[in-house]
């Protein structure tokens, strides 16, 4: 009878998750993987494999580095807040109180002859 096993839990050291956790090449930071397919411009792949060849790591490294990278600066991000422009006043002008909307914006341009 064989004996159930447990697969190996991965390793975490300074927020980081995987075999590889504690040295410094190491970005791996998802416990799991999976396999997917990007289609890329074919030079920006070749660029990919000379930098992963200069820097002594493979492609898909470098992706993964890449990808964390922007997934962290992501959640970082400050998100865009658009600035209240609010006048003062009362709402629309009697006229136009209860017009509809198309009727608002053709009166709103009628001054350039455009009707």
């Amino acid at each position: 009878m064989r004996r159930a096993t447990t697969p190996p839990q991965p390793q975490v050291f300074s927020g980081r998750v995987g075999p590889l956790a504690n040295t410094a090449s190491s970005i791996w930071m998802y416990p799991m993987t999976m396999k997917t397919t990007f289609d890329l411009p074919e030079a920006l792949v070749s660029d990919v494999k000379r930098i992963a060849k200069a820097r002594g790591t493979t492609a898909r490294d470098l992706v993964q580095q890449a990808l964390t990278h922007v997934v962290a600066e992501d959640a970082t991000a400050t998100p865009f807040t658009l600035r209240d422009m609010s006048v003062s006043g009362a709402g629309m002008t009697p006229e136009f109180a209860n017009a509809k909307w198309s009727d608002i914006l053709d009166e709103s341009y009628s001054y350039r002859g455009l009707e």
